[in-house]
């Protein structure tokens, strides 16, 4: 177990280096820090972190055969000297049976000394397990408590929205937004949706997405960029991105470098997605969309 530990330890040492080196870089080099790597970066550590594989002691890419054949040369080498020189074979005989004999009648002391050592590090490994038991308990007891909440606000959160939002009924907004999933080559699309109690566009849910709309607010122009910007979201997979990082900051909740993960990443999707956009349209709709 405590090796367990110190692994799961070792892996959000690393990740929080890791979170410190890219905020400190985007710090530094302001505007030259790619958001695309940021992103790639944010995914590489949730999933080492979420998949905690740790490698064999005994694991090695190349077998060096060579090394082990000069071993076996020098080995044989020596057995060929020793039989060659049987004279100073007996010489060194002589003395290890003499060092042996004053050995012996200082033996119980050593032993004694060994059975205290043996005792301690029994009572150091205990200890270890021990500890190793207590934070590996109270870890995943927190992680579940946390997970279980983060199900259930998405449940709720759900469930509000599904029952405040109607279907958009407006044929402007219809066509609008037909046209731009097509531009975008949308396979399944996300039912559009209008919902009274929201002030921004949301796009939410994993299985079965859809777009909500505030009742008011915007002009067709602002529809259709807002279109664009959400279907982005959609063809970026951003909200499974999100579950993920989020499912990684609430297991690993003793980590408080994977907030500042999240919220580096946060940024970093609405970057992708903003300059995605900007791409689409064409320059008449760049000022209102910025």
């Amino acid at each position: 177990m405590e090796v367990f530990v110190l692994h799961i330890l070792k892996l959000n040492i690393i990740a929080a280096v890791v979170i410190l080196l890219v905020k400190l870089l985007a710090i530094l080099f302001k505007g030259q820090v790619s958001a695309r790597w940021k992103y790639i970066i944010w995914l590489l550590i949730t999933v080492s972190l979420c998949i905690p594989v740790r490698l064999p002691a005994n694991f090695t890419l190349v077998d060096f055969k060579v090394q082990r054949s000069i071993q076996q040369n020098e080995q044989n080498s020596k057995t060929t000297d020793y039989a060659a020189r049987p004279g100073e074979r007996q010489q060194k005989m002589e003395i290890m049976s003499s060092v042996n004999n004053n050995t012996k009648s200082q033996s119980e002391v050593p032993e004694q000394k060994e059975f205290v050592v043996h005792t301690a590090g029994k009572w150091m490994e205990t200890i270890a397990e021990t500890i190793a038991v207590i934070f590996a308990s109270v870890w995943l007891s927190v992680a579940v408590l946390k997970l279980a909440g983060e199900l259930l606000a998405y449940y709720l959160s759900m469930k509000n929205l599904r029952r405040m939002s109607l279907p958009v009924n407006d044929p402007v907004s219809i066509q609008m937004y037909r046209d731009v999933y097509r531009k975008k080559r949308v396979c399944r699309v996300p039912e559009l949706r209008q919902n009274a109690g929201l002030t921004t566009p949301l796009l939410a849910g994993l299985f079965h997405t859809k777009l909500y709309l505030p009742a008011t607010g915007y002009s067709a122009e602002e529809r259709k960029l807002v279109f664009y910007h959400e279907l982005t979201h959609y063809c970026h997979r951003d909200l499974w991105y999100k579950m993920l990082l989020r499912i990684c900051a609430s297991i690993y909740w003793f980590n408080p470098f994977l907030l500042i993960m999240l919220k580096e990443a946060d940024k970093d999707i609405e970057n992708l997605c903003d300059t995605a956009v900007i791409n689409c349209v064409n320059k008449k709709d760049h000022r209102l969309y910025r």
